[in-house]
């Protein structure tokens, strides 16, 4: 696997020193989506029941978190957003499933359970 740029090691070490809290403002295409896979990945060693839930505009859940969760780890996911407005079913039962990482748009509300985290996604800051 390809190792992270400088910058991304600069971006993770920050993460890690600020016990995994903060904001990664990079301009688009310098791996952010990376940055915080591998930052899952560490939290994960920590605590291997742990569940994500990355909260971001539809238009980037698929496009980039679903390819670089593909490219870059070996983590299952779940889009949400699309088994959700596909089926209809509460967003609460999504919430137990395997997956480590859950993807989910602004349109399918927030519900989180024990030894969940979130992560919102904000464009165009």
């Amino acid at each position: 696997m390809k190792p992270l740029y400088d910058h991304q090691k600069d971006a993770l070490k920050f993460l890690k020193d600020n016990e995994f809290s903060g904001a990664l403002i990079h301009e688009p295409g310098l791996g952010k989506t990376r940055t915080v896979i591998e930052a899952v990945k560490l939290l994960q060693i920590k605590e291997p029941e742990l569940k994500v839930i990355v909260v971001a505009p539809l238009s980037i859940l698929e496009a980039a978190w679903g390819e670089d969760i593909r490219k870059w780890s070996d983590m299952e996911y779940i889009n949400v957003h699309k088994k959700w407005s596909a089926t209809g079913t509460a967003i609460a039962d999504f919430i137990h499933k395997v997956s480590s990482i859950q993807l989910k748009s602004y349109l399918t509300g927030s519900v989180l359970a024990g030894n969940t985290i979130s992560l919102h996604i904000v464009e165009n800051i």
